[in-house]
């Protein structure tokens, strides 16, 4: 039996950190003879040049760019290299690896993703549901899903938001009058600012 090679996701080590280099960490402490094929958006994942941890790099497209774009780098990239397990660690690339699950399996690389029902269960969105139902207490929810729908919403002056990693993006680019602190691209928490202004 020859090297494991575990392909590793999320590098980024930005003041709002990937968690890709703490889980290379984790992975060289279980079994110091495990290889590591860091799968990187572009040449700024600054953690993927950790020195002593990363065993070889490997370009894969933004999560944006879909699973097709995504399966067909990765056959490509089993194709020139082994890869035995992949391990995603960012929420915005999740559903595309938990869709290619069947395509993955095909190019013989093990997960553990969930699935796409899993994922959904998980949702922000779905929080006041799932309070009711365990019979504990979630604050007051009002789920915006477009820019128009924060306009309409009439917020109060000041807000406390939690913004899911696929928005925020999106978030960042569109809305107005929503002001977007330093803080809020570490804590992703948005200030709605008063209409009037």
């Amino acid at each position: 039996m020859g090297e494991t090679w575990i392909g590793v996701t999320g590098f980024y080590a930005t003041d709002n950190p990937h968690p890709g280099l703490a889980v290379v960490r984790a992975l060289r402490q279980a079994d110091p003879s495990w290889r590591i094929l860091a799968l990187t958006w572009d040449h700024f994942s600054t953690g993927a040049y950790a020195e002593g941890l990363i065993d070889a790099h490997a370009l894969i497209p933004y999560p944006a760019a879909g699973p097709r774009a995504l399966l067909k780098r990765l056959e490509t990239v089993v194709a020139t290299h082994p890869l035995d397990v992949v391990i995603p660690t960012v929420d915005a690339e999740l559903a595309q690896w938990s869709a290619m699950r069947p395509a993955l399996r095909r190019l013989g690389v093990a997960s553990c993703l969930p699935t796409m029902a899993a994922l959904r269960a998980r949702e922000k969105r779905r929080l006041p549901a799932l309070g009711r139902r365990a019979g504990f207490a979630v604050p007051e929810t009002l789920v915006l899903s477009s820019p128009d729908a924060v306009t309409r919403s009439n917020p109060p002056s000041f807000i406390r938001a939690t913004i899911s990693s696929e928005v925020f993006a999106v978030l960042t680019r569109t809305l107005h009058p929503v002001f977007f602190s330093k803080s809020l691209t570490q804590s992703k928490f948005l200030s709605v600012a008063p209409r009037s202004m």
